[in-house]
């Protein structure tokens, strides 16, 4: 079987790709998150969740914040508790370089 949390992202997730800018944040929703420094002009997921948004590059976890929607469920009304993760993330180009 699929574990639970697969198939919340699967189910009752949304998604949504965002371009990081010099200093690794990003626009949603006149909300300004932060991805990672090191990915400057990168394209990222959102994925927003019941009481959860996630920030990822390459299904690897940036950051994670909570969130509360407003009653359409499409938009944010409060951001708070962001978590960054500490996981190093390699540049697309440093990528590009270890395949040759």
């Amino acid at each position: 079987m699929y574990p639970a949390s697969a198939l919340d992202r699967i189910l009752f997730a949304t998604r949504y790709t965002r371009h990081l800018n010099q200093q690794g944040y990003l626009r949603f929703h006149d909300w300004k998150l932060y991805g990672e420094r090191g990915l400057a002009n990168e394209e990222v997921a959102v994925w927003v969740y019941e009481g959860t948004l996630k920030v990822e590059y390459k299904a690897v976890t940036l950051s994670r914040y909570t969130v509360e929607l407003q009653k359409d469920r499409r938009h944010l009304k409060q951001v708070s508790q962001p978590h960054l993760s500490l996981r190093p993330v390699p540049k697309a180009s440093e990528e590009a370089e270890g395949e040759e």
